[in-house]
C-alpha cells in the first residue's frame, strides 16, 4: 500500500514546562473521503517471487498470497492512492481498505494478509519482485527491506481459504 495517511502527531505534555493539565476537545469527524479509482485511474500491480522479472501491471486481478503448490512462491499487491484531495491539516479519524475476492482457487488454508505503508517509490509499469522501477532495485527483493516498506503493518486480516468469490474483505488501518 502506498498511501501515506499523515497521522496527526501524538499529543503529549512536557510536565516540566506545563504542569497544569489542560482539557483537549477531540475534533469530530464530519466528512468522509472515498478513493475508488477505476482500472484507468488506479495505480496497482502485484509482484511475484515465482516470476521475479515480470511486471503484472496489466493484470485485471491483484494477486496476493502464497502459492500452495510451489515452494517460496509469493505474490504481493501494491496499491497507490491519490490522497491530494485530503487537506494537509485534516485529522484522519479512521481508514479502511476494502478489496474483493476474485477467486480463492488453490487456497488450502486461511491466511493473515497484512498491509504495509510503502517507503520506496515504485513504478506500476516496470516494477517487479526484483526492482521497484527501471534501474532501481528493492533493498530486499519483494519490497521487504527497511527502505522499501515500514516494518510494522498498519492493518491485518484473516482471509479464509474458502472466501467466496465477490466477497468483500476489509482492513481497518492504523
Amino acid at each position: 500500500c502506498s498511501s501515506d495517511l499523515n497521522k496527526p502527531p501524538a499529543r503529549h505534555r512536557d510536565l516540566h514546562r506545563d504542569p497544569m493539565p489542560t482539557a483537549t476537545v477531540a475534533q469530530a469527524c464530519t466528512s468522509t473521503y472515498v478513493s475508488q479509482p477505476d482500472a484507468t485511474a488506479g495505480v496497482d500491480m502485484y509482484i511475484s517471487s515465482g516470476n521475479p522479472t515480470t511486471t503484472h501491471e496489466t493484470d485485471a486481478t491483484l494477486r496476493i498470497g502464497e502459492d500452495n503448490t510451489a515452494v517460496d512462491y509469493y505474490r504481493r499487491g501494491l496499491v497507490r492512492f491519490d490522497l491530494s484531495g485530503i487537506p494537509s491539516n485534516a485529522t484522519i479519524c479512521s481508514a479502511t481498505l476494502s478489496l474483493f475476492v476474485s477467486s480463492s482457487s488453490g487456497a488450502t488454508n486461511d491466511r493473515i494478509v497484512r498491509v504495509y505503508r510503502m517507503k520506496a517509490a515504485w513504478s506500476e509499469q516496470t516494477g517487479t519482485w526484483n526492482i521497484a522501477s527501471t534501474g532501481v532495485n528493492w533493498q530486499i527483493a519483494g519490497a521487504s527491506g527497511a527502505s522499501d516498506r515500514e516494518s510494522a503493518d498498519i492493518g491485518s486480516l484473516l482471509v479464509p481459504a474458502n472466501a467466496a468469490g465477490g466477497s468483500e474483505q476489509k482492513w481497518v488501518l492504523d
